[in-house]
């Protein structure tokens, strides 16, 4: 029995909630095929597709999936890097307004990491 009959003896039976469920998978799956770069499709060209014993086995299939992967060039990848979001609090110098400052001094002494240089 092949995959396109096995889809559509469980097509005859299934709701319509799951078919509405199925129509948008199949629909990503395809978009996903199109949308692959040329390293994802050699990866996906030299991944098999899993015979009856690895979809019972799932150690079996983890395993060479596992070495699969190991045997996959490593790709550099950039550096990620954000931009400074502190402002310059110089302008808030000596405006404090209230009778808690020790508390919060306290408080952000106790909570900040440490931080080693």
């Amino acid at each position: 029995m092949t995959y396109r009959d096995i889809l559509l003896q469980e097509i005859e039976t299934a709701s319509d909630e799951v078919l509405a469920e199925a129509i948008d998978f199949i629909r990503l799956l395809k978009t996903k095929s199109v949308n692959h770069s040329p390293v994802d499709q050699e990866v996906s060209d030299s991944v098999e597709t899993p015979n009856f014993e690895q979809r019972n086995d799932p150690k079996a299939a983890f395993s060479k999936f596992l070495a699969h992967v190991k045997q996959l060039p490593l790709r550099r990848a950039e550096p990620l890097r954000q931009e400074a979001k502190g402002k310059d609090l110089s302008k808030f110098v000596g405006t404090w307004q209230g009778d808690d400052l020790a508390d919060c001094l306290r408080f952000v002494q106790e909570t900040r990491s440490q931080s080693e240089f």
